[in-house]
């Protein structure tokens, strides 16, 4: 058998150093507060019931396996209860921490009080139990003292932290039982020959001990999401001080159903909105030139299978594609057949580009449609016999979304009794005779059918002074005006004429009142980047927005009031600069133009995240704050540099999708014709693969530019967060490398799972250098200037 300090040695230093490793990208101040303060109040709590389980003879310690005593405890059991919280919790951070903390708070008030009341009642009558058990000299000593010990604490941290732990309980329960069982392996290497007590009784112990630093581990993650929660009712921010710990008392002691579930409701609705954005296409890039595959069906767990589009080939390949940084593919068997001729893959790519430009714009002829795709210069290989076959899919793909219409009467009625269609009161549809012509209600009908031609804001003056005024004395025509006057007329209807406005009126009204939005909640700053340093309530008007924005806008916009104190207003306009320009359809005429909308569209939001940086951090690092402007100044060149590779790699999307170009138009080779064909065939890929990837490799250039002039500002940002900020600059050099080296243009590059997971390993495992020698994660910097990776330092 091992001394005491022996096994700690020999198992469990070593394995908390092995967590460390593990665990460090993830390891900030916070943490190291929270494992440093959980390990005090153990040591605390924990050292009294040793000595007084000593002195009364419960446990004895040979003098040889001890190293030293501090009292009647060995000092190995001081570093046991150490050793032992910490491995717990770097163990627990791997599991519990990935959730915002937030989505875990429970504001129904019933389920709440029974979650907290039934376990601490149960608590009560177990320490009730243990102490009645706490008899010297008897069996029950130490299974009564272990009770009797631990139940107070679990109630304590259960009554503020209960419903917050059994919102994790899978991981949190994995957090416990991993390092009980190890604890119980260990114990079986340890002196233990002079104990009284059985190896299910100290797996007990074990077990209830690693309970207890979770739920303190809960606590402490509970409290701090109350207090970046509800920052207005818990003001202070982290810092190593007593009134920081004070309010951390005060937000774990603090019931979620006793605050705003509103607040909590916004953040989950930005959540979803963030999580719901579109995958990138990948198999473009990923597939081998001259072979196609086709989608066949979804396996378990989203994975697309794709086959070989020639049917007796056996390959096929298995895709998950979630994000840009979440893709993984892989191909199963060889083809059996040789790449498909040019010609055929040419007609296939011509044929499908035209069927969704054929099904976008109906009512364009199929020839001119035709003959603007065959004035490309890349298909010299085109036979007439594939101009017959690119006709008939065009054809076929516009005759499979035109409706069937009936023949009959009876097809009719069948039809709309199938469909259930029913008016607003419940009503079933009736189909009347067809009024006769040239009569007095005819006339009316005619006049009330041209409603829809009018201007939205004219719609009611028209039917209400107008049509109404010449309206037939008919009982029917009565109750039909009544219907359409409060059911579609008034401003008050349930389909109004507004909601007949155009997607882009829309656009323009809801910008509009952004840019007030942003007056009222900036209103009392001095200037563009003034910023306050403790929370305050902003008050708005929140009527004259809920009549044009979404819930979902209307939650994203709350959320930015309630954290818009400590974040500048310049961004913001510039923001909106942005969107307006998109909503515009501005032209980028030269790189200064380019410059500016990068500027707006994303340095405006690397500058806003500096903020976020400076007011989380700023109370401890007046590095950070007296370098605001250099740093802000740099945020914005960061974010310029991964938006220029968003318009490299999207320069096919971004036509196809929105018919934009953002390339300036001072470099394209034919400015008129390649924006012509860009912006209104909205048919990138007949520039062909050449011009696009020189395009592509023109803002590449660009981005490198600004990426290499803003790395240098990376160090002077906190510690843990310098290996954050790298690993999203490297995601975007791989993009780089995916461009550059598919033979085509992909149409969106992405990476696949394992690049990104090397990728995030290398950054976040290099990202505690020193402040004085912050090295790119994988140590190389593409070089704007010769195309070529070459080793940087930032010094």
């Amino acid at each position: 058998m091992l001394t005491y300090i022996g096994t700690y040695l020999s198992y469990t230093l070593p394995v908390i150093g092995i967590l460390t490793l593990i665990t460090r990208p993830f390891i900030n101040r916070l943490e190291i507060f929270k494992i440093g303060f959980i390990s005090a109040l153990a040591v605390i709590y924990t050292v009294p019931w040793y000595g007084y389980f000593v002195n009364y003879g419960a446990r004895k310690y040979s003098p040889g396996v001890v190293l030293a005593m501090v009292g009647s405890v060995p000092v190995e059991e001081y570093v046991f209860v150490v050793a032992q919280t910490v491995l717990t919790l770097l163990w627990a951070l791997m599991f519990v921490q990935w959730s915002t903390p937030c989505l875990n708070f429970n504001y129904d008030k019933r389920s709440y009080q029974l979650i907290r009341w039934i376990p601490i009642s149960l608590l009560t009558v177990v320490t009730a139990a243990g102490y009645a058990m706490v008899v010297r000299g008897q069996e029950t000593f130490y299974l009564g003292s272990i009770l009797c010990w631990s139940s107070p604490a679990i109630a304590i941290m259960w009554y503020g932290a209960g419903n917050f732990f059994i919102k994790k309980i899978i991981p949190s329960s994995i957090a416990i039982v991993g390092p009980t069982l190890y604890m119980c392996w260990i114990n079986q290497m340890t002196v233990s020959d002079d104990n009284n007590d059985s190896d299910k009784l100290k797996a007990l112990f074990f077990f209830v001990t690693n309970l207890m630093v979770v739920l303190a581990g809960s606590s402490y993650d509970k409290a701090y999401g109350m207090i970046v929660t509800y920052s207005l009712d818990f003001p202070h921010q982290f810092s190593v001080s007593c009134r920081f710990v004070r309010q951390m008392a005060r937000a774990f002691m603090t019931s979620e159903y006793a605050t705003s579930s509103a607040v909590t409701r916004d953040i989950k609705t930005c959540i979803k909105v963030l999580s719901t954005s579109n995958a990138f296409g990948t198999s473009n890039y990923l597939f081998h030139a001259g072979y196609k595959f086709h989608f066949h069906k979804f396996l378990k767990n989203d994975v697309e299978r794709w086959c070989c589009t020639v049917k007796i080939c056996k390959c096929f390949a298995k895709l998950i594609v979630k994000s840009l940084i979440d893709t993984e593919i892989d191909i199963f068997n060889e083809h059996n057949h040789e790449p498909l001729p040019e010609n055929i893959l040419t007609r296939q790519k011509i044929s499908n580009n035209l069927k969704r430009n054929a099904v976008d714009d109906m009512f364009v002829r199929l020839s001119k449609i035709l003959h603007s795709e065959l004035k490309n210069d890349d298909i010299e290989n085109i036979t007439s016999g594939d101009v017959l076959l690119i006709k008939r899919n065009i054809h076929n793909a516009q005759y499979s979304k035109l409706l069937k219409l009936p023949t009959s009467l009876t097809q009719i009625h069948e039809t709309l009794k199938n469909m259930e269609f029913k008016t607003i009161k419940g009503e079933e549809f009736l189909l009347v005779s067809i009024i006769k012509k040239n009569t007095e209600i005819s006339h009316f009908l005619k006049l009330f059918f041209g409603l829809p031609f009018l201007n939205p804001q004219d719609v009611e003056n028209c039917f209400t002074e107008d049509i109404m005024a010449i309206q037939p004395q008919d009982a029917r025509v009565l109750e039909f005006t009544d219907y359409i006057l409060d059911s579609y007329i008034k401003n008050d209807a349930d389909f109004p004429p507004e909601i007949c406005k155009s997607d882009e009126k829309k656009k323009k009204i809801k910008l509009e009142l952004s840019k007030q939005f942003i007056s009222e909640v900036f209103a009392d700053r001095k200037s563009d980047y003034d910023v306050k340093k403790t929370p305050r309530e902003v008050k708005i008007d929140w009527k004259k927005y809920e009549s044009e924005f979404t819930d979902f806008e209307l939650s994203s916009y709350r959320a930015v009031s309630r954290i818009a104190f400590f974040l500048p207003r310049k961004p913001f306009e510039e923001l909106f600069a942005g969107y307006q320009w998109d909503l515009e359809f501005t032209l980028v005429r030269n790189e200064k133009d380019l410059m500016l909308y990068t500027s707006y569209v994303a340095g405006s939001i690397g500058a806003m995240c500096f903020y976020v940086i400076m007011y989380r951090y700023g109370n401890d690092m007046n590095d950070l704050v007296n370098k605001a402007d250099y740093l802000t100044k740099h945020a914005y060149k960061i974010g310029q540099g991964l938006q220029l590779v968003n318009i490299a790699r999207d320069l096919v999307s971004d036509s196809e999708s929105l018919g934009r170009c953002y390339f300036p138009a001072e470099y394209m080779d034919d400015e008129k014709e390649d924006l012509r064909i860009l912006c209104q065939e909205k048919n990138p890929r007949s520039l062909g693969n050449k011009k696009l990837k020189k395009y592509s490799s023109k803002m590449i250039q660009l981005a490198n530019k600004q990426q290499f002039e803003s790395v240098g500002a990376i160090k002077y940002l906190p510690q843990d967060l310098i290996g954050s900020v790298l690993a999203s600059t490297e995601m975007y050099r791989g993009l780089i490398k995916a461009i550059q080296s598919c033979p085509t243009y992909p149409t969106r590059a992405s990476l696949p799972k394992l690049i990104v997971t090397c990728l995030n390993s290398k950054v976040l495992s290099s990202s505690n250098t020193k402040k004085t020698d912050v090295v790119s994660p994988v140590a190389f910097f593409y070089n704007p200037y010769n195309h070529s990776y070459t080793y940087s330092k930032v010094q």
